[in-house]
């Protein structure tokens, strides 16, 4: 099989466990958005662009789900900084130990939050029709100002989604290191 037909077809089915899991989060009303496994992965074994595409399609069937009611579209931008971390991070070297990989959940976490945050506070006015939003609500208390409301409620959600994430990312890039390297290291007959 081609190379580029093997990463297309992972690509579509990393889109479609994206989907999948932010349907079936959101159905049971559960503050994580779950939508960027499948894009991270994806990042770790073929390279930020092959996530960046995997982010695409997964909001592009988040719209097609929804009727287009443009409710998902401004979120790619969040599973586009997903991608191009983790897909900047997987290198030999990068992404190798556990501190490397703390330092990559930290980063992806508050990318997320950050662009999240932004996105919560320009488009959306506090209200982005999630169960994160009563989140954001008690944080507004809290500081009175929605945009760090709406950053500081999600961090620690992104800690733990994107957490997830990133560590079935680094398991899939260290996996696949091993047997790339295992087979290439095995004895010929």
């Amino acid at each position: 099989m081609h190379p580029l037909l093997k990463i297309s077809i992972w690509t579509v089915l990393a889109a479609l466990v994206n989907l999948l899991l932010f349907q079936l989060f959101l159905f049971i009303d559960f503050p994580l958005f779950m939508d960027s496994i499948g894009t991270a992965v994806i990042a770790a074994l073929f390279g930020p662009l092959s996530g960046v595409l995997t982010a695409l399609l997964t909001h592009l069937g988040l719209e097609i789900w929804s009727g287009f009611s443009w409710l998902y579209a401004p979120w790619v931008l969040c599973s586009i900084s997903t991608a191009l971390l983790i897909g900047g991070a997987a290198r030999p070297g990068l992404f190798d130990t556990i501190p490397q990989l703390v330092i990559v959940v930290l980063l992806v976490s508050l990318a997320n939050a950050f662009c999240g945050a932004l996105l919560h506070t320009v488009l959306y006015d506090g209200i982005a029709e999630h169960s994160t939003d009563m989140v954001v609500q008690g944080f507004q208390l809290l500081t009175g100002k929605l945009f760090w409301a709406a950053f500081w409620a999600r961090v620690p959600i992104n800690v733990v989604d994107k957490g997830l994430a990133v560590i079935l990312a680094y398991l899939a890039a260290k996996g696949f290191r091993t047997d790339r390297y295992a087979s290439r290291m095995a004895p010929r007959d």
